[in-house]
This record gives structure tokens, sequence and C-alpha cells, in this order.
């Protein structure tokens, strides 16, 4: 059974967006790696690397939110459907360590014999020079993942930034690892227009999906529409992860040229994301 691991704020498990959706103890094998290994052989679809145990919930309500786009672009609930899995590692501030210790986790899955073929990481970081040997760590996990066979899917950012020109000082994460693993997302309106808050950058993002008022499921029950490029990827993370499903082959560089496959050129695109393009809502309501 495929598990699309969500990196982000938490989730509320119980929201009926959820139902059937999420991996629990009982469709779980044997195998689960420290720290996500419970007592009595129980395992849960998540761990919260902030406060330490396995019950990762929502403070802020951006977990609940991508993790609730991610489930919808799964389809219907079977038994060979993707689950998802929910890494917390902060609120609005994504500390490096727990975040490292996150992708620690998703290589140990697949070392164990999970079948993880897509992470998304919908938060939005920035390298400090304070950071230092936190950054060292992350970077080590975030490379070994990489090269795992994992594709991690991230959000661009919404900061109007040309990410290939950002000083090193200042670049995202998905700037400093170009990789065909790893796929970032730029956001764009249902149309495919580029929003003006979206980063972008020919050479550091793959492509643009629509994330504009995007709805799903709301922390405190029933939806909530949200903007920014932490949807836009959301979507992309559910519409691979629903492909993997039945795909003949999963390297990273052959789901990547099946996505490039999807898009829709848009003239906003040209020159700013890599296959000048966008992810129509049509190839991922195809898989609800």
């Amino acid at each position: 059974m495929p598990v699309v691991v969500v990196i982000d704020s938490g989730i509320a498990a119980g929201h009926p967006a959820f139902k059937g959706r999420l991996l629990v103890s009982q469709v779980v094998k044997p195998g689960l790696p420290a720290p996500l290994r419970v007592a009595e052989g129980k395992y849960w679809g998540g761990w919260d690397f902030v406060e330490r145990d396995a019950d990762p919930q929502d403070g802020t309500g951006h977990g609940t939110h991508v993790a609730g786009l991610v489930a919808g672009a799964l389809g219907p609930v079977t038994d060979s459907q993707a689950r998802v899995v929910m890494f917390r590692t902060g609120d609005q501030r994504h500390e490096l360590v727990p975040v490292a210790e996150a992708l620690e986790a998703v290589v140990a899955l697949r070392e164990a014999g999970w079948d993880v073929p897509v992470v998304l990481c919908a938060f939005d970081y920035r390298r400090r020079t304070e950071d230092g040997a936190a950054y060292d760590r992350f970077a080590k996990a975030l490379g070994k993942l990489l090269e795992s066979g994992v594709v991690c899917v991230c959000a661009a950012g919404n900061s109007r930034k040309d990410l290939d020109s950002s000083p090193d000082g200042m670049a995202q994460y998905q700037v400093a690892f170009r990789n065909p693993a790893l796929i970032a997302v730029a956001v764009c309106a249902d149309d495919g227009q580029l929003l003006a808050a979206s980063n972008y950058g020919v050479k550091s993002v793959a492509l643009a999906a629509p994330g504009l008022g995007a709805v799903s499921a709301a922390r405190e029950g029933g939806t909530v529409a949200m903007s920014g490029a932490s949807q836009a990827a959301a979507r992309v993370a559910g519409c691979l992860a629903n492909h993997a499903v039945t795909a003949k082959e999963r390297r990273p560089e052959v789901l990547r040229a099946w996505l490039f496959k999807q898009v829709q050129v848009h003239p906003s695109l040209v020159g700013r994301v890599a296959c000048a393009g966008f992810l129509p809502l049509e190839a991922v309501k195809k898989s609800e």
C-alpha cells in the first residue's frame, strides 16, 4: 500500500475528509522504525516531531488543509489507494531539526520496505546563517531522501522572488537541491495565470498548479478556502501519488516526465517555470 508523507503543521485526523484515507494500525504491516513505533505493536499514521508523540495535532489549520487536498486527489477509498501520513514539524516556523528528523524517518520507512513514492513539503523555508549545524543535518537528510527514490514535492513560496537569482543567504531549500526528484511548485489561478505573489524560476521551479481559493478541510471541521504555493504543491503531490499506485515505473525522473505530460502551457509561465505550464484542475479531478 503506497504512503504519502505530508510534512507540515499537523492534521485534524477526525475530519470526515480523512475517513479511510489515513494510515492507521489496522492496515499497517510490521517493520515500522523508531521513532514511529508505538506500544503494544500498535502503529499510527503520523508522528509529532515537536511534541514527540504519535498525535500530530494541527495548531494552525495549514497541515489539515494541504493534507485534505492531497487526500482529495487520491481517488475513491479502496484497499489499494495510497494513504496519508502526517509528520508534524512545527506551526508557523518549521525548525530544521524536526524537519531533518522527519526526512530521516521517511528514509527509514523506505529502508524498512515501505512503499513511499511521494513526500509533500508544503512549508516555506529560507536558509539562515544562524542555522549552522542544523542546516547541515537538514541538507544531508534531504539529499539522502532524494537519493532513495522518493519524489519530494515542495512549495516554491509566496514572496514574489526569482529563485534562480536569490542570494545563497536567502536561498530556499529547493534552490540548493536542483534534482529531478525534487519538484518545486509555483501557484497560479485555475486558468494558469501565475499569481503575482508566487515565487518562480525556470531553473528552480518545475511547474505551477492552481492554488487560488482552494477549498479543503478546515481544522475546526467543514471546509475553508486558502491560497498559496502550499495548496498548489499539495494538488501536485496528490496527483503524483494517485498515479504512482498503478504506475509500472516509479523512478523520480519517470514520474516527473509523466507529470510534465499532464501540464498545459500558459504565456505567464514561459520563462518562469521549467515546463512553461501548469497542472490543470482537470488532471487532478481525474483521480477524484
